[in-house]
């Protein structure tokens, strides 16, 4: 017998009338703390570094392949070492 935790179930409950919203807040959440983790970015890197990490981020969203991201993140951690 699996158990989910509450956290899976509440994430897997999406009401069909209400689907417009959830996805909505969702959306509205992810895109806040994608500016949140900009912000932190331009503030903790060169402006150099920041704008490559930005490009890979947005680039990794697109392509929806997390791993660009996470290159780009080893890549400018190995230069700063």
């Amino acid at each position: 017998m699996s158990r989910k935790s509450i956290f899976e179930e509440l994430n897997n409950y999406v009401p069909k009338r209400n689907t417009h919203e959830v996805i909505e807040s969702r959306a509205n959440h992810l895109i806040t703390s994608i500016i949140n983790l900009m912000e932190t970015v331009y503030e903790n890197y060169s402006q150099e570094e920041a704008e490559l990490l930005e490009k890979k981020i947005l680039n990794s969203i697109r392509s929806k392949d997390a791993s660009k991201m996470e290159r780009a993140f080893h890549k400018v951690k190995e230069g700063k070492q």
